[in-house]
């Protein structure tokens, strides 16, 4: 009887590691089949980490060749522009240069503007008076040759030995009236005719 109790706890403790075993078994099982899992979301995600990786390696390239270019750009305009200051300084300085020599011809010019002014202004003063002094010598040597025009006329006809019958009709320019026929003919006689001669001529 002793033995049939002890084969029945032995069947019992051996029912037990049975069921024991197989709950390990099935709990084995279980932790496998998570670690399969796990292992295979692990792969999956390192393979969508190395794609991720991959194109974070290609944007930061693209990152750093677009910087590369702007940087050069960046270099270009600065040195375009330093450039371009350069050349509307050195614009600047040659127009103010220009300016500064347009005006002084152009302050030259008014001065000699101005002195030209007061020259042409002093040679019509002197070309009036000189107007006026030829308009007085004109009227003189007008005169003069009036008169001697006259008297010469006059000398003309008392020298003339066929002076014909005159009236007492005063010759111009003369100042005296004219001589008869017998009044010449005194004249011809001698000195007395000089006389009456130099009389008559002013």
């Amino acid at each position: 009887a002793q033995l049939a109790e002890e084969l029945t706890e032995t069947r019992k403790a051996l029912e037990a590691a049975r069921v024991q075993a197989t709950e390990r078994q099935a709990a084995l099982d279980a932790r496998s089949t998570q670690l399969a899992d796990m292992e295979k979301r692990a792969k999956t995600a390192e393979g969508a980490w190395g794609q991720r990786d991959t194109e974070a390696k290609a944007l930061q390239a693209e990152k750093d060749a677009r910087i590369a270019e702007l940087n050069a750009k960046l270099a270009a305009l600065e040195t375009g522009h330093a450039q371009t200051c350069k050349a509307l300084e050195a614009a600047h300085d040659e127009t103010r240069k220009r300016l500064e020599q347009k005006e002084m011809d152009v302050g030259v010019a008014l001065r000699s503007q101005a002195a030209s002014q007061s020259d042409l202004l002093d040679l019509r003063q002197r070309f009036e008076a000189l107007r006026r002094e030829k308009d007085a010598v004109d009227g003189l040597l007008m005169q003069v040759t009036s008169r001697l025009s006259a008297a010469s006329n006059y000398l003309h006809v008392l020298a003339s030995p066929e002076t014909p019958p005159v009236s007492e009709t005063p010759v111009p320019g003369a100042g005296g009236p004219a001589l008869a026929p017998a009044q010449d003919a005194k004249r011809k006689k001698g000195a007395p005719g000089k006389a009456r001669k130099g009389k008559a001529i002013r």
